[in-house]
């Protein structure tokens, strides 16, 4: 388990390109993992314990 830091508030670094969604629109979306916490923050999935929707990048 992680602790209660938000993704934002910790030192981040890029861990895994992934493609999703419409391969037509040729979206990319991150995971980002905490260097601090080692959460890592996977945008397909969201953030639902901090109110981050599911397919919400990381850069938003």
């Amino acid at each position: 388990m992680y602790n209660a830091l938000l993704p934002v508030q910790c030192v981040i670094y890029e861990i895994e390109l992934m493609v999703y969604g419409s391969k037509s629109l040729g979206e990319q979306m991150t995971k980002w993992q905490c260097q601090v916490c080692e959460y890592i923050y996977d945008p397909e999935d969201g953030d639902l314990d901090h109110g981050v929707n599911p397919r919400t990048p990381f850069e938003n």
